[in-house]
C-alpha cells in the first residue's frame, strides 16, 4: 500500500508569497508572524502578491534605448547619462606644440643630423659636400614638426593634454643606435591631468557572444591601456608614410640635390618603424599586441622592406625590378 500524499498548502505568506505549511505561526522564508485572523494575514492560493518593500524613492528600472557601435539598437537598464564613452570626451583646446617642445624638437633634429652624417660616412665612404651636410637639418626639423604635431593633435582630440619630455641619456642612446640604423627618437609622454578633459571614469563598449557590455576604466588606466597604444600606433603609421614618400622621391630622383638625403632619411624612419613593432623585441610590442597581431605584423613587414630598399640603394632596386615579371 503506497504512502499517503501529504496535504498541499492552499495558503501563502502575505509578505513574501511563500507557500505555508498548515498550522504554522511564522513564515519559514521571511519570518513574518502568521498567527493572525483568517483573511487578514494569509492569501488564498492563486491570489496576486503585492510587494510591500517599495519606498517613495524607489523607481522601477525602465529599458533605455542605446545605440551600440555596430549600429544596432538594443535595450539596456543602465543610465546613459552616467556613462562616458571615448566618443563623448571633448577635445582639448590648446596649441599643438609649446615653446619647450619646439626646443626639444631642435635638439632631436641636431642629434638626428649628427647621426645622418655618420650614416652617410658608413654608406658612401666619403665626407658629404657642404650642401649635403646642411640640407638634412631643416629636412629633419620639418618632418619632426609634422610627426610630433600630428601626434599631439591625436592625443588632444581624445581629451589628453600631454607634453613631450626626454633626458640626456635617451638623447645619447638614440644618437648611438640611429647611427647603426636602429632608429629611436628620444621622447616620452608626460600627461597633464589638470588640462585634460578625460573624466575620472570612462566606459568602453566590449563585444561578446551575449552582446555588448561596458568595461569601466579609471583615468590613469584609460590612458595607459586605451590611449597610449593607439597613439603609438598612430605615430608609427605616420613615420611609415614619411619613409615611403621619401623612398619614392629617392627612387624617382624627384629632387637631384636631395637624392642622398631622401635615401638616408627614408632608411631612418623605416628603421624607426621596425624598432617599434618588431615581433617579440619591439619597443612598443606590448602595447601593439592590443591592436591586433596581423596589423602589427603588416606594418613591420612594410617598414622592413622600405628600410632594406633604402639601405641597398637604387642599384639593388633596379636589379630587383628587372628580375620581377
Amino acid at each position: 500500500m503506497s504512502d499517503p500524499i501529504p496535504p498541499t498548502s492552499d495558503k501563502f505568506c502575505a509578505q513574501c508569497g511563500s507557500s505555508l505549511e498548515p498550522d504554522v505561526k511564522f513564515c519559514s522564508n521571511c519570518g513574518k508572524e502568521i498567527g493572525v485572523p483568517s483573511g487578514t494575514g494569509l492569501l488564498p492560493a492563486g491570489a496576486p502578491v503585492q510587494p510591500t518593500f517599495q519606498s517613495e524613492n524607489f523607481q522601477q528600472p525602465q529599458p533605455q534605448s542605446q545605440y551600440y557601435p555596430d549600429g544596432t539598437l538594443a535595450p539596456a537598464y543602465s543610465d546613459p547619462a552616467r556613462i562616458t564613452t571615448p566618443q563623448g570626451i571633448s577635445e582639448v583646446k590648446a596649441p599643438r606644440l609649446d615653446r619647450e617642445e619646439i626646443i626639444l624638437i631642435v635638439i632631436i633634429t641636431g642629434m638626428s643630423g649628427i647621426s645622418h652624417l655618420l650614416r652617410y660616412l658608413l654608406i658612401y665612404n666619403r665626407f658629404p659636400s657642404f650642401w649635403e651636410f646642411i640640407i638634412p637639418f631643416p629636412f629633419y626639423f620639418l618632418l619632426f614638426i609634422i610627426l610630433f604635431g600630428t601626434y599631439k593633435g591625436f592625443l588632444q582630440k581624445r581629451g589628453l593634454q600631454a607634453s613631450l619630455d626626454v633626458d640626456r641619456y635617451e638623447h645619447m642612446l638614440s644618437l648611438f643606435l640611429s647611427t647603426f640604423f636602429l632608429t629611436t627618437i628620444a621622447h616620452r609622454l608626460r600627461p597633464d591631468k589638470s588640462k585634460s578633459t578625460i573624466p575620472e571614469s570612462v566606459s568602453i563598449p566590449q563585444s561578446s557572444k551575449l552582446g555588448f557590455s561596458y568595461q569601466q576604466y579609471d583615468h590613469d588606466d584609460y590612458i595607459e591601456s586605451y590611449i597610449q597604444p593607439r597613439s603609438y600606433m598612430f605615430q608609427t603609421v605616420i613615420s611609415l608614410i614619411i619613409a615611403i614618400v621619401l623612398l619614392y622621391m629617392y627612387i624617382n630622383d624627384t629632387v637631384p640635390i636631395l637624392t642622398e638625403t631622401t635615401r638616408l632619411i627614408s632608411a631612418y624612419f623605416g628603421a624607426f618603424v621596425v624598432v617599434n613593432v618588431a615581433p617579440a623585441v619591439g619597443k612598443y610590442n606590448r602595447e601593439f599586441s592590443q591592436m591586433g597581431r596581423f596589423r602589427t605584423l603588416l606594418i613591420f613587414l612594410i617598414g622592413f622592406i622600405v628600410t632594406l630598399l633604402a639601405l641597398f640603394g637604387i642599384t639593388f632596386i633596379t636589379a630587383l625590378s628587372n628580375r620581377l615579371p
